[in-house]
């Protein structure tokens, strides 16, 4: 471990550095999940309930409002713009 590998640096210290890489990339993929912004996802869509005015995400086949119940399937939905 006390062997010199490039200049004044040891085994120990390229270990360590390596680590410290490693935990770093770990450490900000874990966040950019927790964090990052969430896909709709393939079977899934923003839709409006045009009886009740509610906003969110539904099944593009068999979804329904959550809050009147009212069909919002694929052809019922109006699929609002990816930005809202």
């Amino acid at each position: 471990m006390d062997q010199i590998v490039f200049g004044e640096y040891t085994v120990q210290d390229l270990l360590f550095a390596g680590a410290v890489v490693v935990g770093l990339f770990l450490l900000t993929s874990v966040l950019a999940k927790m964090f990052g912004k969430k896909s709709d996802g393939e079977h899934n869509q923003r839709a409006r309930c045009s009886a009740c005015g509610w906003t969110g995400t539904v099944s593009k086949f068999a979804g329904r409002c959550p809050k009147c119940s009212q069909e919002l399937g694929q052809r019922k939905a109006r699929p609002l713009p990816k930005g809202r």
